[in-house]
């Protein structure tokens, strides 16, 4: 006769594994960012993830997971550490994670937003000093088209499983760590990407004077600068423009890289459905900024 046992997981305090981690002086290199940030981040959107406690109790029989362990679920240590310790099935991880990235991409403070009026001024004298010699001014971004790996989606989910190999990403980067995201099938122009994108009609009406740094495969217009080519090339003068613009335009190649090589988010295919392929980059692009606008923070602050 076989005796099945049931166990009743009571899930763990927020106080236990990561005070320890911070004791050892670990958190800001496991979570990429310090505790303050941590907790700003679960205070901004606990009203979307809280659960009634009583509720919860009265339909599972355990006590429900705080926002705390919902937020740490998503993006601290591995997935088959978190639910031991959380004491969670796959599915209940997995749909704790996509809740966590829903209530983060709306939020207001994360929301990607143009640089317009005052910050137009703002960011092309920040962009003015990075180039040599404040050659160029009035950048106020700068964009590239990324491909981004996928798990090859089902036949019930597209209509031609070999187009969506890759998702093209197109995105624009600005002083302020702010990215834009849009997700086109594979096998599109970049130049189409970016006249299919929302942010183009915004790039289009900026103010005369200030413009956004791009390659050679986006349209040249007079809020686009893009390098000129070989062929075009007719004195030092021109070799010149293409070296200042090249040194803004590293800007996105930076920020891509530091999610693809150093925090290794991008390293592997995204091994998840192709419904929310595209809300996992949003969520992984809001975060980059947020870290990055804290480590900036605390910069300023010593």
């Amino acid at each position: 006769m076989k005796i099945s046992r049931i166990i009743v997981w009571q899930g763990y305090a927020w106080s236990r594994s990561p005070t320890v981690i911070v004791q050892e002086g670990q958190f800001e290199q496991n979570s990429r960012k310090g505790v303050d940030a941590f907790e700003a981040l679960v205070d901004s959107i606990r009203s979307a993830l809280d659960r009634d406690a009583v509720t919860s109790m009265n339909r599972t029989g355990i006590r429900p997971k705080t926002p705390k362990n919902k937020v740490e679920m998503t993006y601290r240590g591995s997935f088959h550490s978190i639910r031991a310790l959380a004491g969670v099935s796959t599915a209940d991880f997995y749909s704790t994670v996509a809740e966590v990235m829903k209530a983060i991409c709306p939020y207001p403070r994360y929301k990607i937003v143009s640089p317009v009026h005052d910050i137009e001024s703002i960011t092309a004298t920040q962009f003015a000093e990075i180039s040599r010699n404040n050659i160029l001014t009035g950048c106020v971004g700068c964009g590239d088209d990324w491909l981004c790996t996928i798990k090859a989606p089902s036949s019930k989910a597209v209509s031609d499983v070999s187009a969506f190999f890759q998702v093209t990403i197109s995105v624009t980067a600005s002083i302020p760590r702010e990215w834009y995201c849009f997700s086109p099938p594979s096998k599109v122009a970049d130049s189409v990407t970016f006249k299919k994108w929302p942010l183009f009609e915004v790039i289009s009406k900026l103010t005369f004077g200030y413009y956004v740094i791009a390659d050679n495969a986006y349209p040249l217009s007079s809020s686009v600068l893009a390098p000129f080519t070989k062929p075009e090339i007719k004195s030092s003068e021109y070799s010149d423009y293409n070296l200042y613009q090249s040194q803004l335009r590293i800007r996105i190649e930076m920020a891509v890289g530091l999610l693809v090589n150093k925090w290794q988010l991008f390293k592997r295919p995204l091994s998840v459905d192709y419904c929310n392929s595209g809300l996992v980059i949003k969520t992984c692009m809001k975060l980059h900024n947020y870290c990055i606008d804290e480590r900036i923070g605390r910069a300023r602050q010593w």
